[in-house]
């Protein structure tokens, strides 16, 4: 690997690739018994089929102990890759994200934010819980989106109007967001926007699957919340990248398709053109030197 061969002009670079290494020194590293190995002494003891993992993850009621509870937190998270994995349109994306969040979390109000070319945030999505008044507005303290944007933290602001770490925003005192959680899209590499949602002073309720209001003590959101939502905005973060990577691949091979049309054009076009320069050369050739034999060639 790294070895290169010229030819000409050319020069050629062997590569095995980056993981060639890697896999020798796996397959060094195991050993692989056959099915009439005398060393074999293995034995089932007890099976499931594959497809019960995920049954388990979509319905964690079933589960009983220590696996349920568990697998509460695990099954949405489960649910948000299963249900952004595979959408290839943006706007499909975004609405399919904050209905997982209003499921997370029973939040009243959801709002995703993306950067454009200069960073700054632009409202992208927005989903109110049930019908909501064409002429309301979801207001959002700008002053929370930067502190989340420039600290690549989640934030509860609780009370919103008395919390002294975002200042006196005139977003949050004057529309009385009583609590928001406020969290970092965060890609591979990038932070790409902000995940928000409220629950509005005039209810500061949260509502089960059914419908049904969950009791008042479980009301308000919760570290656990915010854990969860940190972790839904990084999921939303990779799926809008591969959503975005696979539109930038599809171009590509729009472009490549295009290029490589033209290129097989322009080759045979420019066989013809150059055989009938050829001929044309012949042709007044032939006719300078009022040869017919040459102008037949020619023609």
């Amino acid at each position: 690997s790294g070895d290169r061969v010229q030819l000409g002009q050319t020069v050629m670079l062997f590569s095995e690739g980056p993981g060639a290494s890697a896999d020798r020194e796996a397959a060094s590293r195991v050993n692989m018994l056959g099915p009439s190995s005398p060393d074999d002494r293995s034995a089932i003891l007890r099976s499931i089929p594959a497809g019960e993992g995920s049954r388990v993850l979509q319905a964690p009621d079933v589960a009983a102990g220590w696996l349920k509870d568990r697998l509460l937190n695990l099954s949405v998270m489960y649910r948000a890759t299963q249900a952004i994995s595979h959408v290839l349109d943006t706007d499909t994306l975004l609405g399919q994200i904050l209905e997982l969040v209003f499921e997370s979390i029973g939040a009243d109000r959801g709002a995703i934010l993306l950067k454009d070319e200069s960073g700054r945030p632009v409202p992208k999505a927005v989903l109110w819980r049930g019908p909501a008044d064409p002429d309301e507005k979801l207001t959002i303290s700008r002053t929370i989106v930067d502190h989340v944007l420039n600290q690549g933290h989640g934030v509860i602001t609780s009370d919103a109007p008395g919390d002294k770490r975002f200042g006196p925003a005139r977003s949050i005192v004057d529309y009385g967001i009583r609590e928001a959680i406020c969290v970092p899209i965060q890609g591979r590499h990038v932070t790409l926007g902000v995940l928000y949602a409220d629950i509005q002073a005039a209810s500061a309720l949260m509502f089960n699957k059914d419908g049904t209001v969950v009791e008042p003590s479980r009301g308000r959101f919760s570290q656990d919340h915010l854990m969860l939502m940190v972790a839904i905005g990084h999921q939303a973060g990779l799926a809008i990248e591969n959503t975005e990577f696979y539109k930038a691949k599809l171009q590509a091979e729009r472009l490549a398709a295009v290029g490589q049309t033209i290129a097989t054009l322009s080759h045979h076009i420019k066989n013809i053109l150059q055989g009938i320069k050829g001929g044309s050369y012949l042709i007044d050739m032939g006719l300078k030197e009022k040869d017919d034999a040459i102008v037949r060639r020619g023609w």
